[in-house]
């Protein structure tokens, strides 16, 4: 009986830990306006999330991030079907590195009272969205936890990254996109 109540507790744990991590996750996304800040990472477990999520080392991507071209992996979940919305869950060597929230924001008030409330980017990046280099509109705020990544207008935002507070330099090296646009045969 003793065992029972332990295996009991332990599992009522786990099942507590994976909807503490799925809430990381609607955290991001289930919001009024589905724009979050912050979203600190420290409160976001890679191996209850994968558990949450059903996913697993077979259904990650394995790509390069950051000017050092890190190997790091991801997982693409699809979030909502209506407005077209997905987190990527960014991990290297099993530790949580970020987590995008792709979705395009065309709500001009809404995103510029969201771009005001972060302030002046530390920096502003270029970034690749399919064929097109975006240039300067991946805005960088690095002491804050928060890349915004914006379309040919800064009225729009394309997708979220959030990962822990880091150096500009830091981010740069190891957790910005280096996909290069894509060429026509």
């Amino acid at each position: 009986m003793i065992r029972f109540t332990l295996l009991f507790l332990l599992l009522l744990a786990c099942k507590n830990k994976i909807m503490e991590n799925k809430t990381c996750i609607d955290n991001l996304t289930n919001t009024p306006k589905n724009i979050v800040y912050p979203l600190p990472l420290s409160t976001c477990d890679l191996s209850t999330i994968k558990i949450a999520y059903n996913l697993s080392n077979h259904n990650e991507v394995v790509t390069l991030l950051g000017e050092d071209f890190n190997e790091v992996s991801y997982w693409d979940i699809a979030h909502n079907w209506e407005d077209g919305s997905s987190i990527a869950v960014w991990q290297k060597d099993g530790d949580l590195l970020k987590i995008d929230h792709h979705k395009i924001w065309y709500d001009e008030e809404m995103v510029s009272s969201f771009i005001a409330k972060l302030g002046i980017p530390e920096k502003k990046l270029d970034y690749y969205r399919g064929v097109s280099t975006m240039e300067n509109k991946a805005w960088i705020y690095p002491d804050k936890g928060i890349a915004l990544f914006l379309g040919r207008s800064e009225n729009n935002i394309y997708s979220i990254s959030y990962f822990n507070i880091t150096s500009l330099e830091n981010y740069e090296n190891t957790l910005h996109p280096t996909q290069r646009e894509r060429e026509f045969e």
